[in-house]
């Protein structure tokens, strides 16, 4: 049956019987939830909104009206009783209203049968809380756990218990990890401490904490931040001037650098270390005779700048497709590869610059990438049999081999390494440490 909606202007006689939110099943088997509804002799009002116009029903075409719970409103069994018996009539009847009937039945389940355990699941959950070594986890895993007995408490009985018991955990949430904060801010000025201290911060935050609160760790990690940047300024200028030299530069470098990746998300404070790093190139570049560090802080000697004069179209500069790229070598031929007159055999010394300090025993490999003519990436890699002698940050190899031309769009090499403490084996795990050193390109040797 059609549902029979009249404009609000109609007048009727109607003896009025008010009710608070309610679920109009229609004859038609249509359900409307309503805020609020009244009932006439031969007409229901209602409104979707509180605010809204409100709206008539012809009461013919009105199955049945089931109250929706009210949370926090105290019910009687005999209400419960009483909903429950028309949500199972309606389940009968209105198939299709079965996932809007189906909520309204747990919800009017859970006000006749309340959970009778759920202050002991509150208690058993601060206990957990104040035993647990890592509070910051521990309230947010909790809060969750509360939030849910609170959502089923449709009644609102436990509504003070619950709300207590995160107020508690909160103090103590601040307490105990304002305290811990104090102690990485006392300790040494490191970026892994900063970077420590600066999680556990971002972690509390995430917790709800007051304004006030948040504000009093955030001047704590300001004042670590501001210290480990001063310390490790005069870090990495010691260790530059104890020597003076391009490892010592590279070792002072390197300290910055890794300060600069610790700071990437502060703009500002990122710009000054950006602005030391310059400064200490420029340092270097005086105290280091015959070496300039102005590109990418490579300590490029004389003889690399000579060389590079003829050779710099085959040094690294493009991007690498095949593998992770952690740049820190520039790598060029010491002379012109002529692989077009070798019919890409390549035979070359090449010398490799690097801008970072190198771990001793490290692994290094020759990367040939070639993209083919169907699109496809096809890679070999020759391992370095001999350990690598880095020195003054530099070192020279002899590279020996083939570069196929048929089929092939572009060829690149470049250096890769293997992350300390891999195993030998297959499967082990290559990074880019240069870009590509380009050999051939649209299909012709350079």
């Amino acid at each position: 049956m059609r549902r029979a909606l009249y404009p609000a202007g109609i007048l009727l006689l109607t003896s009025t019987v008010l009710s608070a939110g309610s679920y109009i099943v229609t004859t038609g088997g249509d359900g409307i939830r309503a805020a609020k509804t009244r009932t006439g002799t031969v007409m229901l009002y209602y409104r979707v909104q509180e605010d809204d116009e409100e709206r008539m029903l012809a009461l013919s075409g009105v199955a049945d009206i089931v109250p929706t719970v009210d949370r926090g409103h105290e019910y009687s069994k005999q209400e419960a009783d009483d909903a429950l018996a028309k949500i199972g009539a309606l389940l009968r009847k209105f198939l299709r209203l079965r996932k809007e009937l189906i909520i309204l039945q747990q919800q009017w389940e859970a006000v006749r049968n309340p959970d009778t355990g759920t202050a002991w699941q509150i208690d058993v959950l601060l206990k957990q809380f104040e035993s647990s070594a890592s509070k910051a986890d521990t309230f947010r895993d909790v809060c969750l756990q509360l939030d849910m007995l609170r959502f089923k408490d449709i009644q609102g009985r436990y509504t003070n218990q619950i709300e207590a018991a995160i107020g508690k955990m909160r103090v103590e949430l601040f307490d105990v990890e304002k305290a811990r904060v104090e102690r990485m801010v006392q300790g040494e000025q490191t970026v892994s401490g900063y970077l420590a201290c600066k999680r556990t911060v971002d972690l509390l935050k995430m917790c709800s904490l007051p304004t006030a609160q948040k504000q009093v760790l955030d001047d704590m990690l300001l004042k670590y931040r501001d210290a480990t940047v001063a310390a490790r300024y005069n870090t990495a200028r010691s260790t530059f001037l104890n020597g003076k030299s391009v490892d010592s530069y590279l070792a002072g470098a390197e300290v910055l650098r890794e300060l600069l990746g610790a700071m990437s998300e502060d703009q500002k404070v990122a710009a000054d270390v950006d602005r030391v790093i310059l400064s200490l190139r420029k340092a270097a570049g005086q105290a280091c005779a015959g070496y300039d560090f102005s590109f990418k802080g490579y300590p490029l000697s004389g003889e690399d700048t000579r060389c590079l004069a003829s050779t710099r179209q085959f040094a690294s500069s493009v991007p690498v497709q095949s593998m992770q790229v952690d740049e820190q070598a520039y790598v060029f031929p010491a002379r012109i590869p002529n692989l077009a007159v070798s019919g890409g055999l390549l035979n070359v010394p090449v010398r490799i610059v690097f801008n970072r300090p190198q771990p001793g025993g490290r692994v290094f490999a020759m990367v040939n990438e070639l993209t083919m003519a169907d699109g496809k990436t096809q890679v070999t890699l020759w391992r370095m049999q001999d350990p690598v002698t880095v020195k003054n940050g530099r070192a020279d190899v002899n590279l020996a081999a083939s570069v196929p031309s048929s089929g092939v769009v572009a060829a690149a090499m470049f250096l890769a390494y293997r992350p300390e403490g891999q195993k030998n084996g297959a499967g082990e795990e290559w990074i880019a440490a240069s870009l590509g050193c380009p050999l051939m390109e649209d299909g012709r040797f350079r």
